[in-house]
């Protein structure tokens, strides 16, 4: 084995080690319920989050979210993640007619102790009397208007907290689906890997 292709190796040791290969889970909800999410309801007799039938395309089921005027619910997920790391976070969401909700993504990094180091904040969609145009997409990659810190996972970064939360100013049920977060830990210990089988022929 060469001295650079034994540099790479111990490098990809490093990142596999670095990036547990965690993603998140049942993103698309097509478990049917909420496998892997947690829900956050502060008044559950005006409140509720569950997967219902429907979604985009060929999608079977979809979360809804459900509050009523004053009140606030959150989805989200806890998952394994590095330091150094950019986020990104892409979904679908499907808005009643007249709506006057409002929706945005939060992430908190966190340390091994579950302690919050930073956050990153961007808005959905918000209120105004709109929605009923079917399905559409989001993704905080092309949000110029998203806040906080989606540039690198600071140091000491164990978790990541990814939370979609919805509030209303009337009755609303607005529906979620196909969340995906970029990148997907897993997905950059492939890459690596792929890397190596590249190097590894080159050098043969």
């Amino acid at each position: 084995m060469s001295k650079k292709l034994s540099i790479f190796v111990c490098a990809l040791c490093l990142v596999s080690i670095a990036v547990p290969a965690k993603a998140l889970t049942n993103g698309d909800f097509e478990t049917g319920d909420l496998t892997g999410w947690w829900t956050w309801l502060p008044d559950p007799a005006n409140e509720t989050v569950s997967v219902v039938p429907g979604g985009p395309g060929t999608s079977v089921y979809a979360a809804e979210i459900y509050t009523l005027s004053g009140s606030s619910a959150q989805l989200g997920q806890d998952i394994a993640f590095s330091a150094g790391l950019p986020v990104s976070v892409s979904l679908m969401y499907d808005v009643p007619a007249n709506n006057w909700a409002g929706a945005g993504i939060t992430i908190q990094y966190k340390d091994a102790s579950w302690s919050v180091l930073d956050w990153g904040w961007a808005n959905i969609y918000g209120g105004g009397g709109g929605g009923g145009g079917g399905w559409l997409s989001y993704d905080t990659a092309s949000d110029g208007t998203k806040s906080g810190n989606w540039t690198s996972a600071p140091a000491g970064t164990a978790y990541l907290t990814l939370k979609i939360e919805q509030w209303g100013w009337q009755p609303s049920g607005s529906l979620y689906d196909n969340v995906v977060l970029t990148p997907e830990p897993a997905t950059m210990v492939l890459l690596g890997i792929g890397g190596l089988v590249a190097l590894r022929r080159k050098h043969a």
